[in-house]
């Protein structure tokens, strides 16, 4: 069984059109036109962020506090994330990589494979771990003036993370531009039984 379209009679047709035409025009005429509102465009940064360095850039211990402090020509709002990579390699895999990302303000802690992350807001008293570390938001504090911005990242290492570690900072601001790792220290990471802290 086929299905047909039957047209509108002609009168009901042009009695249509006429109504609609009405409409649109008391429509057209009864309404005050708003300009139009639209958001500024965003600043292009002024140029590529700067890894300035990290605190401690040196030690030894089976917990730190971190500082690490980066430079946006511009505004450090411009800023996308800062990354702090702890590993014997420069790799984010099995290591203790730490992002800092300023939307939403949280930490991101890359897995053991290197391929994902699980987060926790600053300010929540979260915190995140992978095979390599802990990450705590409490004690964790964001300060940035100008161009420049410093994250505190309080860490808490896993016994079988021990040895020698690189200290390597990434950042990446809001047109894509970044750092490229920059190795700025390194830290010997010991076991909870053989540290004095």
């Amino acid at each position: 069984m086929g299905f047909r379209f039957l047209p509108f009679p002609a009168q009901r047709a042009s009695r249509m059109y006429f109504a609609v035409t009405l409409a649109v025009f008391a429509c057209a005429c009864g309404k005050k036109e708003e300009p139009a509102v639209t958001a500024p465009p965003p600043r292009t940064p002024a140029g590529p962020p700067v890894a300035l360095g990290v605190t401690p850039d040196a030690g030894s211990g089976s917990s730190e506090t971190f500082i690490v402090k980066f430079s946006q020509p511009g505004n450090y709002r411009q800023l996308s994330n800062v990354r702090l990579l702890i590993n014997s390699e420069t790799s984010g895999g099995h290591a203790c990589y730490v992002y800092y990302s300023l939307v939403p303000n949280a930490f991101l802690l890359v897995n053991d494979s290197g391929q994902g992350s699980a987060a926790a807001a600053l300010g929540s008293g979260a915190t995140v771990e992978n095979s390599q570390c802990t990450v705590l938001t409490e004690g964790a504090k964001v300060e940035g003036a100008g161009s420049d911005v410093s994250v505190t990242i309080p860490i808490r290492f896993k016994a079988a993370f021990a040895g020698v570690k690189k200290l390597v900072l990434f950042a990446e601001n809001s047109a894509g531009a970044n750092t490229d790792l920059v190795l700025k220290g390194q830290y010997e990471v010991t076991s909870r039984a053989a540290s004095s802290r």
